[in-house]
């Protein structure tokens, strides 16, 4: 049974603004392109539909908007989980701050699976451009936005050897020397294909551990522009749709996948019926793969 959580938040990109609207359109955009019908016909079960934020917050500021935001993202998907059903948000990277937050009360041992064509690794204090959505996955393991991580109780979700970075290829230069010291998982694009992806497999496989709560984070970068060109920031060289799909089944296998987002869709950007049919694909393999397994 899957909860749908639609987080219509776009980080802005000039530092004066407090929302991206294109983007934050990206899951309405999905919706009405036929997702929920699709997802019934890839036999996954919709209970219900959510908004986050439910209401207009154009009052708030910058930073506290990524903080409303993250605070509601966090109360839905706790509620989802307590209800035990499988949330699914389409949202930006920054919302796998908030879905992860609300899993944190999850017993065991976490684990991040983070497909994406750039690390989300930097701080306020590292970014060249201050883009919070260049932050996630610093902040899931205790490195960035710390005022954030205090308002949602969540000092640091998971240890970083039980992280497998997978598919990306665009990195600052704090990134790259940070996952050069670090012991999360790194996985290549061509490692995916072929004969090559048995050993990386093994590497997301041995991140992901015996025990405890897996978050799924997906953002559509990671595939090729060829295949997916509406995104804020494309890099070639991504992964063919099945090779993302062959890293999504060995975090789907553990059965403990307890979230996931599907992220960073730009309807601003190249968007066409093929595109949408590329995007609502995916949606539909991801909740297929992940809320069945091990349910």
């Amino acid at each position: 049974m899957v909860d749908l959580i639609l987080c219509e938040y776009g980080p802005p990109l000039e530092p004066g603004d407090a929302l991206d609207p294109v983007v934050a359109r990206g899951p309405r955009v999905l919706l009405n392109a036929g997702l929920i019908p699709s997802l019934s016909a890839a036999g996954v079960r919709v209970f219900d539909v959510s908004l986050v934020p439910e209401a207009d917050c154009g009052s708030l500021q910058r930073k506290d908007l990524l903080e409303h935001v993250s605070a509601r993202l966090a109360s839905r998907v706790a509620a989802s989980i307590a209800a035990g059903h499988f949330p699914i948000t389409l949202g930006d990277c920054t919302a796998a701050i908030g879905v992860c937050a609300g899993m944190r009360r999850l017993e065991g041992r976490r684990a991040v699976v983070w497909v994406d064509a750039h690390a989300d690794l930097n701080s306020e204090d590292s970014s060249l451009t201050g883009f919070y959505g260049g932050m996630p996955l610093g902040a899931l393991i205790g490195k960035s936005l710390p005022w954030l991580a205090a308002e949602l109780r969540m000092t640091r979700f998971c240890d970083e050897e039980n992280v497998s970075v997978v598919g990306v290829r665009s990195l600052d230069p704090y990134e790259g020397d940070y996952l050069n010291r670090s012991p999360m998982a790194r996985v290549e694009c061509a490692e995916l294909e072929g004969d090559a992806s048995t050993e990386a497999l093994a590497r997301i496989s041995r991140s992901l551990g015996e025990a405890g709560p897996v978050y799924l984070h997906v953002d559509v970068d990671a595939l090729d522009p060829a295949i997916m060109p509406a995104v804020t920031f494309p890099c070639p060289g991504g992964l063919t749709l099945e090779s993302l799909l062959v890293a999504v089944r060995v975090a789907a296998s553990t059965g403990r996948v307890a979230a996931v987002t599907v992220a960073s869709f730009n309807p601003g950007k190249g968007v066409s019926a093929g595109v949408l049919g590329v995007l609502v694909s995916l949606v539909c393999e991801v909740a297929s793969l992940c809320s069945s397994a091990g349910r």
